[in-house]
């Protein structure tokens, strides 16, 4: 008997839910069909379907070549930041030992590395933005606009 009670508890609380949030259920599809980011949207929907495989094939190889190229730049930054790790636990075992020189000199040391991390943020995203604009160009090719 207690099951039951739960059981249409549950039944009344989904109902209700479903009557609050009639409009839910019914969501808009975004299909394959949907314009690339920097694309207009109506030159999109004008192009032939042989245009949107190209387009769709030159967004593909663009991730690509993005995924390849910033996993490099995260495997430098990985040794970057182990090398900073490193160099702090440096710091510390001379900061304990009272070694002033040792400490700016590590100090100086992990100033440089940081400097290396930040410069390759900033290659990374520059190059992120150059490969967009190269597919942007791309994409603009095959819609033949200029």
């Amino acid at each position: 008997m207690m099951v039951l009670k739960k059981l249409m508890f549950v039944s009344i609380a989904t109902s209700g839910l479903m009557f609050a949030c009639h409009h839910a259920a019914h969501h808009d599809h975004v299909g394959a069909s949907a314009a690339p980011k920097g694309v207009v949207k109506e030159l999109y929907e004008t192009a032939n379907l042989k245009q949107k495989r190209e387009i769709a094939q030159i967004e593909f190889d663009t991730l690509k070549a993005v995924k390849a190229q910033t996993e490099k730049f995260r495997q430098y930054r990985d040794s970057v930041e182990f090398d900073i790790k490193n160099l702090r636990l440096d710091l510390e075992e001379a900061q304990s030992n009272r070694n002033v020189t040792r400490s700016t000199e590590i100090l100086h040391r992990i100033t440089k590395k940081e400097e290396e991390l930040r410069k390759s943020k900033q290659d990374e995203r520059n190059l992120r933005y150059l490969l967009e604009e190269d597919k942007l160009k791309k994409i603009n090719a095959v819609l033949k606009v200029k």
